[in-house]
C-alpha cells in the first residue's frame, strides 16, 4: 500500500496444488499447520504435531485426494497477555488485528491508534479465534503522540468511492444462496410428506404396488436428482436405505443434507451483507445439520428432524422478508429463490401428474 517492504513477514505458507510445495508439506506435515483454503464448521485446522502416526497418513490421503484444497502453514509463536480468568490474572496466547483507514479526501492513510485483540480461553491454545471461543477486546494506545498519517506514495492511486457495487463473486454466493435455500425447504417439505405416507401405510402393502408412494418416492428422486433412486424397482421395494441416505448423506450430491450444507456454505461466505439475527438463524441450521447427520438411523427420527429443519429454514425466510434492505444483495438472492421455486414445482407438477389414478388413490393421496 505505501510502495515498502513489509516490516514483518507474512506467515510461511504452502499451497498443496504445487507438487514440489505438496512434496515439502508430506515431508514435514508433522511441523505444520494444515488448514482447508475455504473456511466452514467441518473444516478446522490441523496440527500435524497433534496428530498419532495414523492419523496422519489419513490426512495425507485426504490432501491427496483434492491437494489444490489445502494450504500447509509453519506454526507460529503467539504472544501472551494477561487475561482475567478464574478470578485471577492468567497468562493467555493473543493475536492483534490493526487498522488502517484510507481518507479519499485529503489522499492518505491514517493508522488507527488501537485495534482488536483475541486471547485464548484456555491455556497454551494455538486457536484464538470465535469459532473456538476465543476472547475479543478492543485494544487502546494511550499517549499524547499524534494520529500516525503517511502521504501515499506516487505509485498509488485511490480509487474513487463507488456506491452500490457488488463484487461478481458476492453476487454468485447471494444467488446460490436463494437456489439452495429454496431447494432445501422444498427437498425436506416433499421429504415429511413422503415419511408420512410411508410410516402410516399398512405393513403388508408392497410400496412398489402402492401408486400414491411409489410416485412420491419417484417424485422425491427426480427432484433432488438422484437418479437412479426410487427409479429402479429394488428402492421401490426397500426404500429405507435409500430415504436416510437422501435425509443425512452430505457426501450424496441432492440429498438433503448437501442442499443445507451448500446454503450454509454460501450464507457463511456473505455473512457481511446478512444481519445478526440471521447469522444466529445459520448457526442454528448448522447445528441442527450435525445432529440429524449424527442421531438419524431410523425414519421416524429423520422425520422428527425435518420437522425441526423446516422450522428453521422458515425463519431464515422472515429474516430475509424483515431484515435486509431493498439492494442488489436482496434482489440477487431472492431471484435464485424465485427460479429454484419454479423449477421446483415444474419438477414436482410433472412426476404427480404423470400417472393416472383411480378414485380410491386419489382419496389415499388427499
Amino acid at each position: 500500500m505505501l510502495g515498502e517492504d513489509l516490516i514483518l513477514p507474512s506467515v510461511a505458507t504452502w499451497w498443496c496444488g504445487q507438487p514440489k510445495e505438496l512434496k515439502y508439506v508430506f515431508e514435514n506435515i508433522s511441523t505444520l499447520v494444515i488448514r482447508n483454503i475455504y473456511r466452514g464448521a467441518q473444516k478446522k485446522s490441523i496440527f500435524g504435531g497433534d496428530l498419532s502416526k495414523a492419523e496422519l497418513e489419513t490426512l495425507k490421503r485426504e490432501i491427496r485426494r483434492s491437494p489444490y484444497m489445502y494450504v500447509g502453514q509453519e506454526m507460529v509463536e503467539f504472544s501472551t497477555t494477561p487475561s482475567w480468568i478464574n478470578n485471577k490474572l492468567e497468562a493467555r496466547n493473543s493475536v492483534f488485528r490493526s487498522y488502517v483507514v484510507a481518507d479519499s479526501e485529503n489522499k492518505s492513510f491514517k493508522v488507527m491508534p488501537g485495534g482488536l485483540s483475541r486471547s485464548s480461553p484456555e491455556q497454551g491454545a494455538f486457536l484464538v479465534s470465535n469459532q473456538t471461543g476465543g476472547i475479543s477486546k478492543d485494544t487502546w494506545v494511550l499517549g499524547k503522540g499524534k494520529d500516525v498519517t503517511t502521504a501515499i506514495t506516487k505509485s498509488v492511486k485511490i480509487q474513487p468511492l463507488v456506491r452500490n457495487v457488488l463484487p461478481s463473486r458476492t453476487g454468485e454466493r447471494l444467488f446460490w444462496l436463494g437456489r439452495y435455500l429454496e431447494r432445501s425447504a422444498y427437498s425436506a417439505r416433499l421429504m415429511r410428506m413422503t415419511l408420512l405416507s410411508y410410516n402410516e401405510a399398512d405393513e403388508d402393502i408392497h410400496i412398489h404396488e402402492n401408486p400414491v408412494l411409489s410416485t412420491l418416492l419417484q417424485t422425491l428422486t427426480v427432484m433432488t436428482g438422484t437418479l437412479p433412486g426410487f427409479t429402479v424397482e429394488k428402492n421401490l421395494k426397500n426404500p429405507e436405505a435409500e430415504l436416510l441416505a437422501l435425509v443425512h448423506d452430505v457426501k450424496k450430491s441432492g440429498s438433503i443434507a448437501y442442499s443445507i450444507q451448500s446454503f450454509l456454505t454460501n450464507a457463511y461466505s456473505v455473512r457481511d451483507r446478512l444481519s445478526l439475527d440471521t447469522w444466529r438463524i445459520l448457526d442454528s441450521i448448522s447445528e441442527e445439520l450435525t445432529r440429524m447427520r449424527k442421531a438419524d438411523t431410523t425414519l421416524m427420527q429423520a422425520y422428527q428432524s425435518l420437522d425441526n429443519m423446516v422450522v428453521k429454514l422458515m425463519a431464515f425466510y422472515g429474516l430475509n422478508i424483515d431484515n435486509m434492505t431493498r439492494e442488489p444483495t436482496w434482489h440477487l438472492l431472492n431471484i435464485g429463490r424465485f427460479i429454484e421455486s419454479a423449477a421446483n414445482n415444474c419438477m414436482i407438477l410433472r412426476g404427480m401428474l404423470s400417472k393416472s389414478f383411480d378414485s380410491e388413490s386419489k382419496g389415499e393421496s388427499s
